[in-house]
């Protein structure tokens, strides 16, 4: 039997999720949202269901949550443990796309209780964290020993545009302001350490069509875990902005 998918905000991230899953899964989907009316034509067009849901509140999210079987979270990571705590609340399965290091820590806890319930939480399945853990994982399978992991993150948009305002951003704004003002953690030696926002700048030459980037520390949720799952000594992540929008 197919599961019922819960799709829980449907902004920007939200909605390539629901355009992957119209694509790729012919189940039962659950557009989870506080503005209804906003999603409806959305809805429509990809044969998924609508039904209201409030974060703010969440003494009645997890009613929201009733006969869905997973609930992928795709609202602000401040968010997070009070989702979290309503999917086990309506025992609800649970995936978010990363909790900037600081909201994955404290998420980290809840790991007996969703064992407990026999759920399942997958905390951090975006792009980064999502497939920068993977890719290390799959890589430490040919090392026998793991001193270092450096996350370096470059991209180029080769969309065309009429005109595009230089802080136009492909993720949540709100978040982006954090990652250059919050303290970034990084693992040396063996020990978390906090370093200056925007920190660590150096220039990286990643394979074309990317080419030359200039990186420099964020906050970010993979120092959270990677240095205790993967027992790396050294764990770093710098990330590339383009000069216009970072000054």
């Amino acid at each position: 039997m197919k599961k019922v998918i819960g799709i829980l905000g449907l902004g920007s991230m939200g909605k390539i999720i629901a355009k992957d899953l119209a694509e790729t899964y012919n189940g039962k989907i659950i557009y989870l949202a506080r503005d209804v009316g906003s999603v409806e034509n959305l809805a429509k067009k990809n044969d998924a269901e609508v039904r209201y849901a409030d974060v703010s509140k969440p003494k009645t999210l997890a009613k929201s949550f009733n006969g869905i079987d997973i609930v992928i979270h795709a609202v602000h990571h401040e968010f997070n443990l009070d989702i979290m705590e309503a999917c086990l609340s309506s025992k609800t399965n649970y995936i978010d796309l990363g909790g900037l290091y600081h909201y994955t820590k404290k998420q980290l806890k809840l790991n007996k209780q969703f064992k407990k319930n026999n759920l399942t939480a997958i905390i951090g399945m975006g792009a980064s964290p999502g497939i920068t853990n993977v890719l290390a994982k799959y890589a430490s399978k040919f090392l026998d020993k793991i001193e270092n992991i450096e996350i370096k993150i470059g991209n180029k948009d080769f969309s065309t545009y009429k005109q595009i305002s230089p802080l136009s951003a492909s993720y949540s704004v709100q978040t982006i302001l954090e990652e250059f003002s919050w303290k970034p953690a990084v693992f040396v030696n063996g020990k978390i350490k906090f370093v200056e926002p925007i920190s660590g700048r150096e220039e990286y030459k990643f394979p074309e069509p990317i080419g030359t980037q200039k990186l420099q520390y964020t906050i970010h949720s993979e120092i959270a875990t990677l240095p205790y799952t993967l027992k790396a000594r050294n764990v770093s992540f710098k990330i590339a902005f383009d000069d216009d929008f970072t000054d």
